[in-house]
Order: structure tokens, then sequence, then C-alpha cells
């Protein structure tokens, strides 16, 4: 059989939306026979091997795909176009008006107008010239019918596992971005009857709240039959999947399904502190759909019993059994929002207990953070907290601790030396002893993103009954990120699940954490910083109470240092001044350090600062009386040249403002007066003026 012409395709034009070509998710194709038609068969770039919608290793960057494309110009081998392949990884959604443009004018059919109209987003003409592509931002819900005929034409919807062919020939009159229409989508496929039936409803099964901790949960799951399998999804290891996010999702949801008794906002809760967290959960169409197929068909959970100690079994598929008592510890959870209310007068008589660990500094039970560029001296600032706290010595000999508490510093910057060095010459700075019990020292810091190290941590802080603990520096807990290969310091959606796991870590087992956060780089000295100036996005959004520091100086090496101190909190608390640290030099044989601290509050610096001033004017003003008074005694013998304003001010070298005051302050002092002698002013003529005498001695 003769085969049909084969098909012409555009070239691909300039007008395919940013968002699209920084996507890797590109591949070339070219016309082939089968069945005796013209087919568009897609190939991966730069390799010649036939590419899979369903599998993202095939795909390449844009730049791969169109440089392939242009190499292979007026080669037997050329390429006919470049695909977009759709991935449930991203919100892009396609949709496909076939036959939608009339040949006859040119122009979109009605019923492809209305459709492109609502959707009102970024649409190109494809490759036939006879229809067209519209791509919004956007999920089919699932269950959707994906397919329609309309009159003259016919309608596809796409959001994974299928290709675009792209031609970058912008329709026309539409916009030239892609645009967010998820409800209109909805509207969309609600008219043309294609949104998926409501499934019946079935009664749900009572299942018996799993009331263990989060961190019970994960150190039992941790150390079951597939443990190690629950460890590396937690972690955010997809490798298992081949790197596919939303069945690593799936995989992660069914095992905490299984341990939670199917509690679905537990679920979710959990799911947030894991390492496969991204901003993607956020997407409440992917939330749900995720943790529904997650659940679907499952008929066994864990069920704790309340008379043999024993729960029931997981199914072979994951998971792995575990005594109930292991589990039951802590009061049952609610399974669903069910927050408690007060009624006004209920609000008001309430009782919420507060307590300062460090009085107008640290309020007990909230996330505090200490931050500062380097050389701004955060580790040594917080030595002297944790000695303050463990023995209830005021913090910078200036701030109260109403009591002593169990604290302990994991400090992995310095080293256990230096460390030691520090703790031992404040210590002796503040009169404390070596043998405090309150206090404890370390130098490795746990890996926030590790769940075992969180709730090693937890049992840590649990048997040592520790009410702070301070992890310095804030950057190596978060060296392995929220995932290695994609954890960016700037995104707060994989920084803030980091932050939210150490501070419930803690605050769980009655501890309260302190962070130290450097810096951004380059703050400038003369100014102090605020919340928003510490590295790590979500570091401003978590922290409840902040002691921030700036040098107010350059470092010169001297051992001394000044320093802006600013103390803040959501207890109210507040304190804005000028820190002095004296260290001193170290000598060769390591001693010679020390620390001696002068602070004082932005008003004490202002009144001080005032009577420096005052100071600093009265022996400018005792000076310019000498002088004037000098000059009075010189001038006055002479009764042709008495000693009057005029004559006196340009002797003295100082403003005549200046020579007035001291005039007055001299004649106000009692023992000089002011007189009105006769002087000749020529011709004969005489002038009375006025002329300023030291006082005759009686």
């Amino acid at each position: 059989m003769i085969a049909p012409p084969k098909p012409t395709a555009p070239v691909p034009g300039a007008d395919i939306p940013a968002p699209l070509l920084a996507l890797k998710q590109w591949v070339v194709w070219r016309y082939e026979i089968r069945d005796d038609e013209w087919t568009k068969v897609p190939y991966t770039p730069g390799t010649g091997q036939r590419s899979n919608s369903s599998d993202s290793t095939t795909w390449r960057s844009y730049t791969e795909a169109a440089n392939d494309y242009d190499a292979n110009l007026n080669k037997p081998c050329a390429f006919d176009g470049i695909r977009f392949a759709f991935s449930a990884e991203d919100d892009f959604c396609g949709i496909d008006l076939d036959d939608s443009i009339d040949p006859q004018t040119g122009e979109l059919r009605p019923w492809a107008k209305r459709l492109a109209d609502m959707l009102d987003s970024y649409t190109e003409i494809s490759p036939s010239d006879e229809g067209v592509k519209i791509w919004i931002h956007g999920r089919l819900p699932e269950g959707c019918r994906k397919r329609r005929p309309v009159e003259n034409g016919g309608i596809e919807f796409y959001d994974s596992k299928r290709y675009f062919t792209v031609t970058g020939q912008r329709l026309p009159g539409t916009k030239a971005t892609v645009e967010d229409r998820q409800e209109q989508l909805n509207q969309v496929l609600q008219s043309l009857n294609m949104m998926p039936k409501p499934k019946e409803e079935q009664s749900p099964r009572t299942l018996t709240p799993v009331t263990a901790s989060d961190a019970e949960i994960l150190q039992v799951t941790m150390r079951a039959k597939d443990g190690e399998k629950f460890k590396r999804l937690w972690e955010g290891d997809t490798s298992a999947y081949s790197g596919d996010d939303s069945r690593a999702d799936l995989a992660l949801c069914g095992m905490l399904g299984f341990w939670t008794g199917g509690d679905r906002s537990r679920i979710d809760v959990m799911f947030r502190q894991s390492g496969l967290y991204r901003s993607k959960w956020e997407r409440e169409d992917y939330r749900n759909r995720t943790i529904n197929k997650a659940l679907e068909g499952r008929t066994e959970f864990y069920q704790p019993h309340s008379g043999n100690g024993q729960g029931t079994k997981p199914p072979a598929r994951g998971g792995s059994s575990a005594p109930a008592h292991e589990l039951e510890t802590n009061p049952p959870k609610p399974a669903s929002y069910t927050p408690k209310l007060f009624t006004d007068a209920e609000f008001v008589a309430a009782q919420f207990p507060r307590e300062w660990l460090v009085k107008r500094v640290l309020a007990k039970g909230q996330l505090a953070v200490c931050g500062g560029p380097k050389k701004s001296l955060k580790t040594s600032v917080l030595v002297d907290l944790v000695l303050s706290l463990g023995t209830g010595t005021p913090f910078l000999d200036r701030f109260d601790v109403p009591k002593p508490v169990r604290v302990i510093m994991l400090s992995g910057e310095s080293g256990e030396a230096t460390l030691q060095e520090t703790r031992n010459r404040i210590a002796r700075a503040k009169g404390i002893a070596s043998n405090s019990p309150n206090i404890f020292w370390g130098a490795e810091l746990p890996q926030l993103s590790n769940a075992l190290h969180l709730v090693d941590l937890a049992a840590l802080l649990k048997h040592h009954q520790v009410e702070v603990a301070v992890f310095d520096p804030l950057y190596l807990c978060l060296l392995s990120g929220a995932d290695p290969d994609k954890a960016e310091a700037s995104n707060y959606y994989q920084m803030g699940p980091l932050f939210q796991r150490i501070s419930k870590t803690c605050l769980e087992v009655g501890c309260t954490p302190i962070l130290a956060p450097h810096a951004k780089k380059h703050q400038a000295t003369e100014r102090p910083i605020d919340l928003d100036d510490l590295a790590f996005a979500g570091v401003a959004e978590f922290a409840r109470q902040w002691i921030l520091l700036n040098r107010r100086e350059e470092y010169r090496g001297d051992g001394k240092h000044s320093l802006h101190l600013s103390i803040g909190g959501s207890a109210g608390q507040s304190f804005f001044g000028r820190l002095g640290i004296e260290e001193g030099e170290l000598k060769e044989d390591f001693s010679g350090r020390e620390w001696h601290i002068s602070i004082e509050s932005a008003i004490e610096v202002k009144a001080s600062r005032q009577a420096e001033r005052d100071q600093q004017q009265a022996e400018q003003d005792h000076a310019d009386d000498i002088e004037v008074a000098g000059l009075i005694d010189r001038l006055s013998p002479d009764p042709a040249t008495p000693p009057t304003l005029n004559r006196l001010n340009p002797l003295t070298g100082i403003s005549r403002p200046r020579t007035i005051r001291a005039l007055q302050r001299l004649i106000d002092g009692g023992d000089f007066c002011r007189k009105h002698p006769e002087v000749a002013c020529g011709r004969g003529r005489k002038q009375v003026v006025e002329a300023y005498y030291r006082k005759e001695q009686k």
C-alpha cells in the first residue's frame, strides 16, 4: 500500500512560556509510518532512543531538545519537532481542542472559543493548523473523563503520562503566560459532564485511636520488620521508586496509614515532618488524592487492644506488629480538626501560666534563636546563658535567672577544647564551680532531617530531664537538608518542616529549644540586625523569642568587642542596648583569656552619652572662662583700651557666642562686673562703652 503524504510540521516558535522551558520534561519527535499512518514517535534528545511518557529518565531539558532538533535539520534522521511531557510532579495541565479551527474562516469554532475564553491562558496552534492546545495550572480530579467528542471536533485533558507536541505559535489574542485555572477547569469538566461520579458513602469503620506520640510511632516503626524501608522514605530517599516522588509519597502514606489507625489528619501531620514533604503537598487536591489512595481498600490497621496488650498485626505488604503497650503512652489525639473553644467569660477566667527561664529574656516552652554574623560571639554568649541557667546566676551579669534548670549545649563548630576553654573562663568570671549537676555539654549535633536522630534526641532529653537545649550552630543541623538533592536554604517549604521537627521534638518532652543561626553575609556593623537578617528561610517565622548580636565596629583582634544586643519575643520581652566584652589576649600557653562584661540599655546609653557631652561642655566652658578672664586682666590697666566685647572676642580665638557666654558666667560667678567708661572716639568727642573688669578686692 502506498503511504499517505507525510504531514508538514512547523518550526518551533518563540512564544513558549518560560516556566515550561525551565522544566526537564522535553523530548524530540519525528513522523514515522505505523499501520499505514503517520505517527509522532518521541525520542530522548541526544540518544536516538525512544522516550516514554511515564519515565522521567527519558526526558531532557528544553535546551537539549532544541539543540538535538537543530543539529539534525536537513539530515535523513531529522526530527519534526519537540514535545512536552506532562508529569504528576508539576501542576501543568493541557487541553487539546482537536479540529477546533474553522478552515473557512481560520477562527476558533464557537464551542472552542467558549472554552478558550473560560480558561483564558496560554494557547498555541497545533502542528496540523486545525486545532489548538491550551496550557493551565491545575490538576484533573481523580476519576474524571479525559476525552470527549464535541461538534466537529474533540477535547482531551491531560496532566500526566502524556505528551503535548509544542509549536510555540501562540494563538493571536490569547495570553502569553500559563495561568492558574483550577476553578475554571472544574467548571469546564462539569459543563461537559466529565467530572467523576461521586462514590457511594460507606459507613466508616470504628477504629480505636492510636494514642502514641509521633516520636514513639517513629521509634517502633523504624525498628520493625520493614523499618529500613520506612526510614529511607522518611528521610526523603526515593531511590527505591526510581526517583518518582509521587510513588514514594504514596508508599509513605500507606505505612503511616497503618500505624496511625487510618487517621487522615495525622497522616498529613506526620508526612509534613518527613523528608518527602515539599511545596506540592500544600496542594489540597494532591494531598487528599494521595492519602485517599493510600487508604483505599485497606482493611487492617494497627489497633491497640485494652486487654491483652497486643495490637492487630499489619498486612504483609508493609509495617510490622508491635505490642500496644509500646505505643499507648499519651492521651488520645482527635482524628479531625476539633479545637478547644472558650466562651469569652471562660477565656477571661482561664489560667495560662507563663514562666521565665531568664527574666525579660527567655520564656519557657517557646522556640528561641540566638543569631548574628561571624565574630559576634554567639557561642560565647550562649555559654554564658547555659552557665546562668544551670546555676541560677544572672545572664550577662544583668538578667536574673529565677531558679537553676537542667540545660544541655550541643556545639559542633568550635571543637571540644575551645568549648571547654570558653566555659572555664566564663565560669571563673561568674564565680561558678566546675561541678554543676544541671549542665551537660556535647560537640555532636543531630540532623534535623534524620528521624532516628530526633527520636534519640527526645529520649536523651527525657532521660536527663533537660529543660533547655542549645543547638549551635544551626547550619550543622541542616547539612543533610529535607532532601540532599533539592534542599535550599531559601525555600521555606523545605526549611520550615525541619524547624517544626526540632521544636516539636523538644517541646513534647518539656524542653525549650534554642537554635543558633548565622546571619546572612555582609551585615553592616553600624546597625543592629533583626530576624529577617538571619540565614535560612523559616527562622524568623518559627522563632518565638530571640537574642540578636552584631558588631558595632570592625573586628580588630585585640580581645575587645563592642556589640549591638537586641532581645525580644512574643511574651513581651524587649531590650536593646550595647554589650561590651573584653576577652583579653591569648598567650602562647593558651592562657590569658578572660570574660569581662559591660552592658547598657539604649536609654542608659543615651543618658551616658548626654552625661559625656555635658562633661565635655563643662570642660570647654571652664577653658573659655580662663581665657576670657586672662584677657580682661591684661587689657584693664590701659584706660584707652577698655576690655569690651569687640576687643576681647578677636583675641580669644573662640566664637562670639562662646565669648558672650563666658563673660556672663564670669559675672554670675561674682568676681567680675560690667562698667561703662568714657573713651575718646575722635575729633575730641567721647563715647560711653560697656566693658568688663575684675572686681576690686576689699
